[in-house]
């Protein structure tokens, strides 16, 4: 198989579709070369002003004129100028042109302390992945950083599809078109480069930039080999995948023999080694204490909001833990003290909101919330209680969403949830204060649909991805997306 040829075995999460394919661009850039340079040197610039901010704040007497273009060279020789990086893979790259350059500071200026060491990585950390995170937001440079896709096969429908990488990356991306695989091969050679040329014109790119999918069907297995005989000989880059299947594509080794058009992929379920699980847990200590102390003002207040209003300041529910152990989750109080009536009259007149309530477990329009409550609820603030959780041990910072007990009446989703076969894997985890469903739809997401995301979470942990999912948090919470 050439070189220009991947295998993707279904390893990255898919949401409740609801993402729209991108538009036809009115009027597509000129040169693909100067656009890929204007996004390395926006790229380049926000990243040293991240460095600099952070040198200059951490430690100033460090300041050395040739401390930025070091920096620079290191990100690039670390890959983190390239387009091939997702989420995971770039903030790997990210941590080690910081690892590099915590030694270069040394070496510049060898009576730095340990604390502005510290210090510089944290901020250097928070500020490039922020600044990278809004460079991805903007519209001009999307189809740069997400070169446009052409999916075809009907493994997958082209909005599922779409809503899936955009899960996987930070950005919305461009599909094309999506078409049956018969329909392609039906076009012969010649048609299919033709129709992929036109593709590309219309969005204003070169045709290698195409990122063609293959993700077929089973009856379409024959088409598949015939259109990638085709795309091979054409020279154009293609991707083969499997929208369904039980092999999780971080566990998945990919391999082929000499001589052989048959590609592997060599399944060993791992179990993640002692010491991950211990950095996790002191990764929760550190950051549930400072955010506790950074927020205290702030929980001050909310305190006396809710006083003011009367009744418990402080919700807690019964909820299900690692090994199924009960705890009791806090929140900060957003619903009226007669909640639980109101709910019941509500889905007992009114159809609309008990099918809401059947898939979601959530109303999108409550009525037993406060006036305050939906301010919380907005800003996700009514859920800092749980640091306190988080502290005890109970709860993660990351991991699945806790369930309520099933003894605890009302929750039919979750004591399905609980009585299914998924628990398995949700009982392995610790329960965390954020999540995939979070970063991906949160309450548009459906219940079964998060049960997935919780299991593919527990089957693909590691400390690189709860540090994706945090920083995808924040972008969430500050950004408004996801809700």
């Amino acid at each position: 198989m050439q070189s220009s040829t991947s295998l993707v075995l279904g390893k990255r999460p898919l949401c409740t579709p609801r993402t729209p394919i991108a538009p036809k661009l009115a009027h597509p850039p000129r040169s693909v070369i100067s656009r890929v340079w204007l996004v390395v040197a926006l790229t380049m610039g926000a990243d040293a002003l991240a460095l600099g901010v952070s040198l200059g704040l951490a430690a100033p007497q460090a300041a050395d004129p040739a401390f930025l273009p070091l920096a620079m060279a290191i990100f690039g020789l670390a890959g983190l100028y390239r387009r091939d990086a997702w989420d995971a893979e770039e903030l790997k790259r990210i941590f080690a042109a910081m690892a590099v350059l915590t030694v270069l500071l040394v070496a510049i200026s060898p009576a730095v302390a340990a604390t502005e060491l510290a210090l510089f990585n944290i901020l250097g950390l928070i500020g490039v992945t922020g600044l990278r995170m809004g460079l991805g937001r903007w519209s001009a440079l999307r189809l740069v950083l997400h070169p446009p896709m052409v999916l075809a096969g009907l493994g997958l429908e082209r909005d599922s599809f779409a809503y899936q990488m955009r899960a996987s990356r930070a950005g919305q991306p461009t599909v094309l078109r999506g078409a049956p695989l018969r329909a392609l091969t039906g076009r012969g050679r010649s048609g299919l480069d033709t129709w992929l040329h036109r593709l590309a014109a219309r969005a204003g790119v070169q045709v290698r930039e195409l990122q063609v999918v293959l993700l077929p069907a089973v009856q379409e297995a024959s088409a598949a080999r015939q259109l990638a005989t085709w795309l091979t000989e054409l020279r154009q880059p293609f991707t083969i995948g499997f929208a369904e299947g039980p092999v999780q594509g971080r566990n998945a080794m990919l391999s082929s023999d000499l001589g052989a058009d048959v590609l592997l992929a060599h399944i060993a379920p791992r179990q993640p080694a002692p010491m991950a699980r211990i950095a996790k847990r002191g990764l929760d200590i550190v950051l549930a204490t400072l955010a506790l102390i950074l927020l205290a003002p702030l929980l001050g207040l909310i305190w006396a909001g809710l006083v003011s209003e009367g009744g418990a300041v402080i919700f807690a529910q019964t909820r299900v833990g690692r090994g199924g152990r009960r705890f009791r989750c806090l929140k900060f109080r957003t619903m009226r003290m007669d909640a639980e009536d109101r709910l019941a009259l509500l889905l007992d007149c009114n159809p609309v909101a008990q099918a809401e309530w059947a898939r979601h477990q959530k109303l999108a329009d409550d009525p037993r919330v406060t006036r305050l409550g939906r301010v919380l609820r907005a800003s996700s603030l009514d859920e800092l209680p749980q640091f306190l959780n988080v502290l005890k041990g109970d709860m993660s910072l990351v991991g699945p969403r806790p369930i309520v007990a099933p003894e605890v009446p009302g929750y039919d989703a979750d004591r399905a949830y609980y009585q299914s076969d998924a628990f398995h894997d949700y009982a392995g985890c610790t329960p965390g204060l954020t999540g995939l469903w979070q970063v991906c739809g949160r309450h548009q997401t459906a219940h079964a649909e998060r049960i997935r995301l919780d299991r593919w979470y527990a089957r693909n942990w590691s400390i690189w991805l709860d540090l994706v999912i945090l920083l995808r948090t924040v972008r969430v919470v500050v950004m408004g997306d996801g809700r």
